[in-house]
């Protein structure tokens, strides 16, 4: 069984706390990319792919990467992670879609089907735990066409003060049991820490 909707994967930052592509981190034998993808392709077909900094090494690392997947290209990442998102919008202009940072490893299956199944009458629906927010974030055609169609001010290029911004009624967030939703590897000793949950092993079980 497949998603209705689209996988955003926001993948063109320029990796500055890491001094390398973090795409390319390799977790478990096999690069951080390449985790979200197999996951990813579990759930739907041809997953987007949104790359900027390190474009060139991340493709060289994963040379089959545009036979599962479609691969767009930022052409301007220094604007930051919201150009991103409206290539990729634009790309998947009147469908829903998921949104996912690389760096926000793929919960189970079974979260994503939630949120596509609650997404009824939304504009965005959020996974929480504990009532804090995470990822993935659903949005719905409507949302994104306005993301795209809106004149928004530079310093509100944010996703998630665009979310802050909807109306009561068009915000759902939805409590999924799972702490896994919040995990964001931002930083090396994020990344340490989540190695050691999943591993019980001592640091150190990656490669930059």
């Amino acid at each position: 069984m497949k998603l209705k909707s689209k996988i955003i994967v926001l993948a063109a930052g320029r990796s500055s706390r890491f001094g390398s592509p973090k795409p390319n981190l390799t977790i478990l034998e096999k690069t951080l990319l390449q985790h979200q993808i197999d996951s990813l392709l579990q759930l739907t077909e041809n997953p987007l792919i949104v790359l900027g900094f390190h474009s060139q090494k991340i493709l060289e690392a994963h040379p089959d990467l545009t036979k599962n997947c479609q691969v767009i290209i930022n052409p301007s990442p220094e604007e930051g992670q919201f150009s991103s998102l409206r290539l990729a919008l634009e790309k998947t202009l009147g469908e829903s879609v998921f949104i996912l940072p690389v760096d926000a490893p793929a919960p189970k299956k079974e979260i994503w089907f939630k949120l596509e199944n609650n997404s009824t009458s939304a504009w965005v629906v959020v996974p929480k735990y504990q009532d804090k927010g995470g990822h993935p974030v659903w949005l719905s055609p409507q949302f994104g066409e306005q993301l795209l169609s809106k004149t928004i001010p530079t310093n509100e290029h944010r996703l998630d003060i665009q979310i802050r911004n909807l109306k009561p009624s068009q915000y759902k967030s939805i409590e999924v049991g799972d702490p896994s939703v919040l995990v964001d590897l931002d930083t090396p000793a994020d990344l340490e820490s989540y190695l050691m949950r999943q591993t019980n092993q001592k640091p150190n079980t990656c490669t930059l």
